[in-house]
């Protein structure tokens, strides 16, 4: 092979290469460009579907909140009926309580007031015996006659009787009789 065409055939590979790394270029773009707008086509869908799930997610964020406040709201209103609730029975049996309890106290009062009465009764009455038993006793001391008179009456009636039995034929022997010892002489002021 000659040098001319030797060179030709260089030439003509050099091109064939170039003209094929141009063609592999122009490929190269086109699929840059097609894979660009895949890419940004997914990236489009991406930021749509996270906005979507974003905005769904927000929602639902919102309805639960919505129904916990709801939740929240009625069980604060029942908790508040049941307090009133509670605080209508407390006063209500307060009141009972403090009704029955006066009523307890009031016939506690009477009942105490009928017993300290009837105790003055029986203390009155017991220190009137006592006084008139005690006035008794001066009195009979006072009207009886002294312990050597009460003997002598004591022997006269017991001769008088013994008379009466002799004469009507009946007397018995007579047991032994018992003297009774003579009573002290008391101080004066000794009652």
């Amino acid at each position: 092979m000659s040098l001319p065409d030797e060179m030709t055939r260089i030439y003509e590979t050099t091109e064939a290469l170039r003209q094929k790394h141009r063609t592999f270029l122009k490929d190269l773009r086109s699929d840059a460009k097609e894979l660009h707008g895949s890419v940004a086509a997914m990236r489009a869908a991406l930021r749509n579907s996270g906005a979507e799930m974003a905005q769904n997610a927000r929602a639902d964020r919102e309805a639960f909140i919505s129904e916990l406040t709801t939740s929240v709201t009625g069980l604060k209103r029942s908790i508040g009926q049941m307090r009133t609730g509670i605080r209508r029975a407390n006063r209500e049996m307060a009141q009972k309580m403090m009704a029955d309890l006066g009523a307890s106290t009031f016939d506690l009062r009477a009942s105490v007031a009928k017993m300290r009465a009837g105790i003055r009764r029986a203390n009155n009455e017991m220190f009137a015996k006592a006084r008139a038993g005690r006035e008794a006793f001066v009195y009979g001391l006072e009207k009886a006659p002294a312990p050597k008179q009460q003997d002598a009456q004591l022997t006269a009636r017991e001769q008088a009787k013994a008379t009466a039995q002799d004469e009507a034929g009946m007397r018995t022997p007579e047991p032994e009789q018992k003297t009774r010892p003579k009573r002290k002489a008391r101080k004066p002021g000794y009652k």
